[in-house]
């Protein structure tokens, strides 16, 4: 099987900048959500539909961006 219908696309949640990607496999749909910065993968959800496969992955990803602690940058430390 192949990936279809696939889709990528810039965000932010929670104040991080994420990539949103969505594709279905089969009868299955995938939303993965990462840092942008990074590359981390934040969030991998898989649902019957597209718009499922998505909410779920907002969810996830907003829950632990929200805990996600941010350092004060060093410069010239």
């Amino acid at each position: 099987m192949r990936a279809e219908n696939w889709k990528k696309e810039e965000s932010e949640i929670e104040g991080w900048p994420v990539t949103i990607t969505s594709y279905t496999i089969g009868k299955s749909s995938i939303t993965e959500i990462a840092t942008t910065s990074s590359g981390a993968n934040v969030a991998r959800c898989v649902a019957d539909t597209p718009e499922a496969s998505r909410e779920d992955a907002f969810s996830a990803a907003m829950r632990r961006l929200l805990r996600t602690r941010r350092l004060p940058a060093m410069v010239g430390g």
